[in-house]
């Protein structure tokens, strides 16, 4: 999927001559995106490594564990309000991940 998105965007940078982005004025966006490729592919990488060694429950936990973790950078790094409907969607969510590692 990846190289398929690659190969995609390669066509594309070579149909329009590569002037479409402002990557190609300014050096400090092409390494915010280059930093990005990296951490996103870094990303999908353990995520396979994660259900190679986990199974399909905890794979099927790994969406609504990362809301979590997006939620609190939302909080905490961008200053959005946290209400009472966040707390006990992620006090669920994580009771949830410990009934299922408890047996272990």
């Amino acid at each position: 999927m990846l190289l398929a998105g690659a190969a995609f965007l390669l066509a594309y940078i070579a149909a329009t001559g590569g002037n479409f982005l402002p990557l190609s004025r300014d050096a400090a966006a092409f390494w915010i995106l280059s930093a990005q490729a990296i951490i996103f592919t870094a990303t999908y990488s353990l995520y396979f490594v994660l259900q190679k060694l986990a199974g399909p429950v905890y794979l099927s936990q790994i969406g609504s564990v990362g809301a979590i973790f997006g939620a609190a950078l939302a909080v905490f790094a961008l200053g959005e309000p946290a209400g009472a409907a966040l707390f006990l969607a992620a006090s669920a969510i994580l009771f949830g991940v410990f009934l299922v590692n408890w047996a272990r």
